[in-house]
């Protein structure tokens, strides 16, 4: 189901990003003669990639509770709990689908922008940057063999599905045709949910069976880019570079678990967008 869900976001973002090309400028966006003061929606959808190193390093001590995932029906293997208990967690790794808010212009040269991001962790069924699924091969234990008889179950930590964000930049116009012309600069805060996930292996393909939410990732993100806006119509390009600052609340019930953060991480994203 949320495989569909990512599949439809991707095609409609692409589909609506394409279409703002052959809108008439002149009816959407902040334009370079709007007067100082000038305040627009904006309401940009995007096909954004955004990958982002580990906010989380590793996770030890995950509990018997979670390591003892109940096997499918199907299976003839030896049920039990998965041994290993710790495991590096991935990049948060998204697709960045729609961008809603505000844009005014300042100056002549600057405009600034106040936004929500909203994004998917297309990750969630690829851990890049991460550690193997834990399965529980009892039968190959510490290999990668399926072999026969082997309970296919596994656990993996990850990250929410959909994760939105607050963010504010200033962007420079081409007005002036200075060498800042479209550099930007931002910062954003966002909250998401740190998880482990169980699940099945059926016939080599995961299938996530069920989240235990271990605590809160607060994420405070300083950024630099470049948008590049003349590529016709309402459609846009950029890229950004910037450093996460991270802060993690564990939930009480699960104390016992050792989770290791990155206090600082790394973003990088490309992606082409268009106004409405």
């Amino acid at each position: 189901m949320k495989k569909s869900i990512l599949t439809i976001c991707l095609v409609l973002t692409v589909f609506l990003t394409t279409s703002c090309s052959y809108e008439d400028r002149s009816k959407t966006g902040l334009q370079p003669d709007d007067p100082i003061g000038t305040t627009k929606f904006l309401i940009a959808p995007n096909t954004e990639f955004r990958f982002t190193t580990s906010p989380v390093k590793k996770v030890r001590n995950v509990p018997l509770e979670i390591r003892d995932v109940d096997m499918h029906h199907e299976d003839i293997g030896t049920p039990g709990p998965i041994e290993k208990d710790d495991a590096r967690a991935p990049w948060l790794s998204e697709l960045v689908f729609l961008k809603t808010g505000l844009e005014t212009r300042l100056t002549k040269d600057l405009i600034w922008k106040n936004y929500v991001d909203y994004s998917l962790n297309w990750g969630y069924w690829a851990a890049f940057g991460g550690q193997a699924r834990e399965r529980n091969y009892r039968n190959s234990v510490g290999t990668d063999n399926r072999g026969y008889g082997a309970a296919l179950t596994y656990w993996e930590p990850n990250y929410d599905v959909f994760i939105p964000g607050l963010r504010t930049e200033f962007q420079f116009s081409d007005i002036s045709n200075s060498e800042f012309a479209n550099c930007l600069i931002g910062a954003g805060f966002r909250k998401y949910n740190f998880k482990i996930v169980t699940g099945r292996d059926r016939y080599g393909s995961f299938k996530p069976k069920k989240e235990y939410n271990i605590g809160d990732i607060y994420e405070t993100i300083i950024f630099v880019g470049y948008n590049n806006d003349d590529l016709g119509g309402d459609t846009f390009a950029d890229i950004r570079f910037g450093v996460n600052f991270n802060h993690f609340d564990q939930r009480s019930k699960y104390k016992s678990m050792d989770v290791e953060m990155n206090p600082i991480s790394f973003v990088f994203s490309a992606g082409i967008g268009g106004r409405f």
